[in-house]
């Protein structure tokens, strides 16, 4: 079981991670633009069994 402590820990790290986040994709709007689609491409990759049907659906 998790201790409180390393519960209140980890949701403050969570929301450093968002603040920093949501000031480098303000500053750097391609960066925010490449995350995004290097996330939807990980999304499709895992998602799908078949190697073939996977590079059909990303290209």
């Amino acid at each position: 079981m998790y201790s409180m402590e390393s519960l209140v820990s980890g949701f403050k790290y969570f929301l450093s991670l968002v603040w920093y986040a949501d000031i480098l994709f303000t500053q750097y709007p391609d960066l925010k633009q490449a995350y995004s689609l290097t996330h939807n491409l990980r999304v499709i990759l895992t998602q799908t069994k078949n190697n073939s049907l996977a590079h059909a659906k990303v290209g």
